[in-house]
This record gives C-alpha cells, sequence and structure tokens, in this order.
C-alpha cells in the first residue's frame, strides 16, 4: 500500500498506537493519513477472517488522537482488507511484498456511518483486486457521505437560486435560453409554442434543467478557480479581484477576462464551456447571479477537494430522463469502461502513448 500510494502524498501506518482516543488497546491495522482529506483506516486479517467485520465496527465513531494519527475528528470510513492465506505461509516480507506486486489477490469492503447505523459496500461479499485495486478503491470510497451530501446540497441550493435568475431574465429578454440549449445540446423549448398545459409544463421543466446545468457549470468552474488559485499566477482569487476593481463587485466582463487567463494556462475541459455559456448571458443577471455563485463555490471547497460534488449534482439534475428524452451514462458504468479501456501502467508523460488514447 505504501508503495502504491507513495505518488499521493499519502501517510501510511502500521499498527498505530493511541491513534483512537478511546480505543487505546486496541492498534488499527493501517492508518493512512492523506493530507487534507479524511484519514482513512484499514483493519487487516488472514483469511477467512471471522472477526474482520467486528474489528471494523468497533471504529466506526471512534475519535481520532491527532498526535498519532495526524488528524481529528471522528472516524466514519473503515476498510476491510482480508488477504489470502498464502501470505501468512511468507517466511519475511521482502518475499510477500513480492507476491501482492505479482497480483495476489486481495478481498476489500468498506463501512460508512457508526456502529449502530452504518452501510456496508458490497453489501455482502468482497470485491477482489491487487494492491492497485485496493488503492483505487480507497480513493473515492474514503469520503464520509455526510461531506459529500452537505456540499451536494449546497450546490444545489446554489444551482437553483442561479437557474431561478436565469428562468426570470429569460422571460423578459431576448430568448438567450435557445443558445445556451444548443451549446449544452439540451432543450429550451419556446414558451409559446406549448399546445396544452401538460405540454407546457413539461417545457417549463426542460428549460428549468438547462438552466440549472448552466447555473451548475458556472459555479462549478468558479469553485475550480478558488481551489486552484495561488498555484499559478495568472489564477487568482476571485475575492481578491473583487476588491482590486473599481466598485468592488464581480461582473460579466471581468469573469470573461478571468477565464481567458485561465485558459491561456489550461483546463479547458471546465473554463471554456463556462465561458462561452457566460457569453451569451446578460449582464445584469450575471451581476445579480455572481454573489450567490462565488459564496456556493466558497462554501463546498472543503469537500471539491475529495470528490467530484458537481458531477454528483448534474445527476441530480438529469433524474427526469423519460420527459426530456435525455439520456446519460452512469458514472458508475462510465468507471467501469475507463478501467477496462485504460491500463493501470499508461506513462501519461510520452506524447506516442497518449494518442493511442
Amino acid at each position: 500500500i505504501r508503495r502504491q500510494t507513495s505518488d499521493l502524498g499519502w501517510h501510511v501506518q502500521e499498527e498505530a498506537g493511541g491513534a483512537l482516543q478511546d480505543d487505546r488497546l486496541k492498534r488499527p491495522d493501517i492508518v493512512i493519513g492523506r493530507g487534507e482529506a479524511s484519514p482513512v483506516i484499514i483493519e487487516n486479517e488472514y483469511a477467512p477472517g471471522p472477526t474482520l467485520e467486528r474489528d471494523c465496527l468497533r471504529r466506526l465513531g471512534k475519535t481520532l488522537e491527532p498526535d498519532a494519527s495526524g488528524r481529528s475528528g471522528e472516524v466514519s470510513v473503515v476498510f476491510a482488507l482480508r488477504s489470502p492465506e498464502s501470505l501468512r505461509e511468507c517466511t519475511h516480507g521482502d518475499e510477500a511484498e513480492a507476491m501482492l506486486q505479482a497480483g495476489a489477490e486481495l478481498e476489500f469492503a468498506v463501512y460508512r456511518g457508526k456502529q449502530d447505523d452504518y452501510t456496508r459496500f458490497p453489501r455482502s461479499g468482497f470485491l477482489r483486486g491487487s494492491t492497485v485495486d485496493l488503492v483505487n478503491f480507497i480513493k473515492p470510497a474514503s469520503i464520509p457521505e455526510d461531506i459529500v451530501n452537505q456540499a451536494a446540497d449546497a450546490l444545489t441550493r446554489g444551482t437553483n437560486e442561479a437557474a431561478a435568475i436565469l428562468i426570470r431574465y429569460s422571460a423578459t429578454r431576448y430568448n438567450f435560453g435557445a443558445v445556451l440549449g444548443e451549446k449544452l445540446r439540451q432543450p429550451w423549448p419556446d414558451p409559446y409554442d406549448a399546445v396544452n398545459g401538460k405540454q407546457a409544463k413539461a417545457d417549463a421543466e426542460a428549460r428549468m434543467q438547462t438552466a440549472k446545468m448552466c447555473a451548475t457549470m458556472l459555479i462549478n468552474a468558479i469553485a475550480y478557480q478558488q481551489s486552484l488559485s495561488g498555484h499559478h499566477p495568472e489564477i487568482e482569487d476571485l475575492h481578491i479581484v473583487r476588491e482590486r476593481s473599481l466598485v468592488r463587485v464581480l461582473s460579466k466582463g471581468i469573469m470573461m477576462d478571468q477565464w481567458r487567463k485561465i485558459l491561456d494556462v489550461n483546463y479547458w475541459p471546465i473554463f471554456h464551456i463556462a465561458r462561452e455559456l457566460l457569453i451569451d448571458l446578460p449582464m445584469d443577471a450575471v451581476a445579480e447571479m455572481l454573489p450567490g455563485m462565488l459564496a456556493t463555490a466558497d462554501g463546498i471547497q472543503a469537500a471539491m477537494r475529495q470528490n467530484d460534488i458537481a458531477g454528483i449534482v448534474f445527476q441530480r439534475l438529469i433524474a427526469d430522463r423519460k420527459t426530456l428524452k435525455t439520456y446519460y451514462t452512469r458514472p458508475e458504468s462510465t468507471v467501469l469502461v475507463a478501467h477496462l479501456g485504460v491500463h493501470d501502467d499508461v506513462d501519461w508523460s510520452n506524447p506516442e502513448v497518449v494518442k493511442e488514447y
């Protein structure tokens, strides 16, 4: 595990004594510190692991000891690791490490929540794979669900508020919504085309979903700018940008200029579409939306460092697939296809290798 996580900046401890304030006698088998992200506890037993689940549940709800674990807070995620019996027969660590590097199969699962109120994934049995597979499982599965849900709820509220402003302006100005729909490959029906009340309702829902998708992409870009600020001289914190402006407010022109500078650096998948959407919005609508969007972006920063919050909210926005005649590949399926199609040892620094994908 240490070998597979060295480039991620994770810090791995085995048998970390005193890592839990109220459970000092029993040491967690493995504690992984991950910078600002939540630490990970792994309980490991050789198959069949009769007490593995009990040990995992004992950890849930315990309080971390900062001096020993490097983090404070409550343990809400614990991984169960069941090692093959063949590893027990190794005479020394080098032999065991060689077996793991050669692909010895591990079994793993994750518990989330509290001892008396938890979820397990998978619900029964174990996932199977190498140490690489285990680390790839830990990265997304270790995020406490309450943190993700709180951030997703906050982004949903911010999205709804911004979308409502877009809908209001679209009813009194030129039909910029149709242009947004074209850029997002989403419907924006003309409000005067509906032939009956049922169609009018469906059309209004379609316009609202497109407005929400637009708002989500704008907030996502703002949030990423805040997260990236300070890492490159061309990417500035928007609070500093706002205070430097003549009237100390953000405007459409300021955001267009900011995102042009960022595109000169990179990050096209996020900022190009956001800038393209911003082009077609009325200046006063953008001015009204920006304070709330910036506040939302600030509020989800901690969770964004650990999870694709915008992706979660995007899925919420496309729940009504039948009405909108729009179908999307689910994230779980996309991840599966990506892992099947891309080898683990790809050298992304080699342009010729990248071209193959």
